[in-house]
């Protein structure tokens, strides 16, 4: 960025300064590959700042930003990233995080075409070099902080310790190579198909050997909750160790477990203390005395703003879900009890290893990741006459009250419908539920359709009733009949991303976005939520900065609700703060 006050640099081994800086870079890990810096000596000062802008990016509903970054040295200032332009901050670290490369993450969503700045800033003296190296973007959102199921292939941000161990965990599929030790399926899916992560304890390991398998850095001011799953079967099994490290201190001991735990996956949780430090934890396997002594984790899932206690009796009690006679989720890359009911233009099963923006669902709903599949129809500003593209469910069975329950997206022209037909005999097919245009940008949406009781010979059918005017796409995933009258969910606190199948309107001129913590601009918007009066629970808000102009529109809608008698009571906590603050009206 020409505006800013000095440039990042290109460059192989060391930096120029001394106690500051990596010495390799973090793709090769030899003094042979590149990184890009920022060099603090003189003549730069304090508080300057050195921005790398990206190549501009088009609009997305959530894309994951990756990198490594290396901040090593008693005068470190800061490191941002921020979207360029309106510097919303998306991301900041502070201070001497130790010599080593460490891994950074944040979802990006931007309904307008952006770019990315890393912004470097100078700290107290020439001793705070700040590095970066192998940046990518990647479809769908990033996991949490501190969190990983390791079902795409990955350590997330997690990394084996170099020089603190004997030995590295490893990733794996289905049984350990050893006899009687290890699962045979992960605790994500529960097949074999599924990764988890593990020590293998067979030969060159020895009796006491360990391996260690470290987070990335985090801070937990209100403290945090670190639950995850286990598995510690053999006849030999060692122990395995969960340790709290504030920076580069001697790390203290949080949980422990030793000897033959059985062939199952074993839940456990633990708090991490409150602390104002960066820190990270660790898992650390060791080698019991043969073979047979292989552990592993799964589902590692890292809660910030409070005790397991706390987040336990804050978290409503699970609703029941409805049975389900048939589903079809499309990871086995069929239709299940469906049947396509047009040759031409048919509906087809992908997922989002191939896909791009405006043309496919970048991730399905659901994995919620760019391997899962989903089905979808591909449009193509071809001209000419409506057609029909039909999934079909024959010859419901009588006697059963029944609801349709899936979800859906769609990138298409307004006069483009996603529809569900009911066909009653010989009668003719009736409307029973119609979704026209686009949905918001990249974003699943869920319906469910009440079919009735099933008295007589029913054909149900999903269409996309497509006019071939625009490139785009109409996808579903997770088609469920579910036994039973459809539920409409009547508590949302947000906490989950599926935000209760509440949607955006497509036809408002901007959406609503699930956020926590303070917004992007200044004297205005909450700073936490009204669940958890935390920094670390969700809320829905929108953001009221450029492009916006006055009176644009944002429509946050509702699942469909059945009429009750004598009325209902719609009760929310709303916060409006803000000398332009606009109005917030309820619709039925």
């Amino acid at each position: 960025d020409t505006t800013s006050d000095f440039y990042w640099t290109r460059t192989q081994k060391a930096t120029d300064s001394i106690g500051t800086g990596p010495t390799t870079d973090h793709t090769t890990g030899t003094d042979r590959g590149y990184y890009i810096y920022i060099e603090t000596s003189s003549p730069q000062i304090r508080g300057q700042k050195a921005r790398l802008i990206s190549p501009m990016y088009t609009q997305a509903s959530s894309v994951c930003l990756k990198f490594h970054y290396h901040m090593y040295g008693p005068s470190i200032g800061s490191l941002n990233v921020l979207i360029a332009g309106t510097q919303r901050l998306l991301w900041t670290k502070s201070g001497n995080l130790g010599n080593r490369w460490r891994y950074g993450h944040v979802t990006v969503s931007s309904n307008d075409q952006y770019q990315i700045a890393f912004e470097g800033v100078v700290g107290s003296s020439f001793q705070g070099d700040i590095a970066v190296d192998d940046i990518s973007l990647v479809n769908g959102p990033c996991e949490e902080e501190g969190s990983c199921n390791f079902e795409d292939g990955t350590f997330c941000g997690f990394y084996n310790s170099k020089d603190e161990d004997n030995f590295d965990w490893a990733l794996n599929q289905g049984g350990t190579i050893s006899f009687d030790t290890g699962p045979t399926v992960d605790h994500t899916t529960g097949t074999s198909v599924g990764y988890y992560a593990y020590i293998e304890s067979s030969f060159p390991q020895n009796h006491g050997d360990k391996a260690w398998l470290v987070s990335e850095v985090l801070e937990s001011p209100k403290g945090a909750c670190l639950d995850f799953w286990y598995h510690m079967k053999g006849n030999t099994t060692g122990n395995m160790s969960v340790y709290h490290r504030v920076l580069d201190a001697t790390p203290t001991s949080l949980w422990f477990k030793k000897g033959d735990q059985g062939d199952r996956w074993i839940n456990a949780k633990i708090d991490l203390p409150t602390t104002n430090d960066h820190y990270d934890f660790i898992f650390e396997g060791v080698v019991g005395d043969g073979f047979e002594s292989d552990i592993a984790i799964d589902d590692v899932s890292f809660i910030q703003g409070g005790t397991c206690a706390y987040f336990a009796s804050t978290t409503p009690a699970p609703v029941t879900p409805q049975e389900a006679a048939y589903e079809c989720d499309f990871e086995d890359g069929t239709f299940c009890d469906w049947q396509l009911e047009t040759n031409d233009k048919p509906w087809l099963v992908s997922s989002g290893q191939t896909a791009v923006y405006g043309q496919a669902p970048l991730i399905d709903h659901t994995r919620q990741n760019v391997f899962g599949k989903y089905a979808y129809v591909p449009v193509q500003p071809t001209g000419g006459a409506v057609y029909f593209s039909t999934l079909g469910f024959r010859s419901l069975p009588k006697g059963l009250t029944l609801c349709l329950d899936f979800w859906y997206q769609a990138f298409v022209s307004s006069d483009t419908s996603l529809s569900v037909y009911v066909q009653n005999g010989t009668s003719s097919a009736v409307v029973t539920w119609t979704r026209r245009g686009t949905t918001a940008r990249d974003q699943w949406s869920h319906t469910s359709v009440n079919l009735g009781t099933i008295r007589s010979s029913t054909h149900l059918t999903i269409s996309a009733v497509i006019v071939p005017r625009t490139i785009g796409y109409v996808a579903v995933d997770d088609l469920k009949l579910l036994n039973g009258a459809c539920q409409s969910p009547r508590i949302c606190d947000f906490e989950d991303p599926l935000i209760c199948g509440y949607k955006n309107d497509a036809t408002a001129e901007f959406t609503w976005s699930r956020h926590k913590g303070a917004t992007s601009s200044s004297s205005t918007g909450a700073t936490n939520d009204h669940t958890y009066g935390t920094g670390i629970g969700y809320y829905m808000y929108i953001e009221t900065s450029l492009p916006r102009q006055p009176n644009d529109k944002a429509r946050l809608i509702t699942s469909q609700y059945e009429a009750v008698a004598g009325g209902s009571c719609l009760q929310f906590f709303y916060h409006m703060w803000g000398v332009d603050t606009g109005a917030l009206n309820v619709y039925l």
